[in-house]
């Protein structure tokens, strides 16, 4: 079966450049399977991967407004890490990271 995406990435030697996903088909003909995100902290920055493609992923703390992220609403290509900085908790203690075609994924998060 045929990927309904492409991707492409400028990454420079030593930072993340630039991404875009582009879909193959309407959004409304997507059929994604179920997406299995993982996710992990280390110090102020979470790295998040998934086995296959996640589209639209977004992280929130929950019961909080004004936390700020490096990056927010993104597609993942299966195999994909990305590390983002939370610049900004606003005083959340748990993350949730979620996709439109994955299970929520719930981390504590203490400062």
């Amino acid at each position: 079966m045929r990927a309904p995406f492409a991707a492409s990435a400028i990454t420079r030697r030593s930072c993340f450049g630039a991404e875009a996903t582009c879909l193959l088909i309407g959004e409304r003909f997507l059929h994604l399977p179920q997406a299995h995100l993982t996710a992990r902290r280390e110090n102020d920055r979470i790295e998040i991967a998934s086995d296959v493609f996640a589209r639209q992923v977004t992280l929130q703390f929950d019961g909080v407004t004004g936390a700020v992220f490096e990056d927010n609403y993104f597609d993942l290509v299966p195999g994909q890490k990305r590390c983002l900085a939370v610049v900004n908790a606003a005083g959340g203690s748990q993350l949730t990271v979620r996709a439109l075609n994955a299970e929520p994924l719930a981390l504590p998060w203490k400062p």
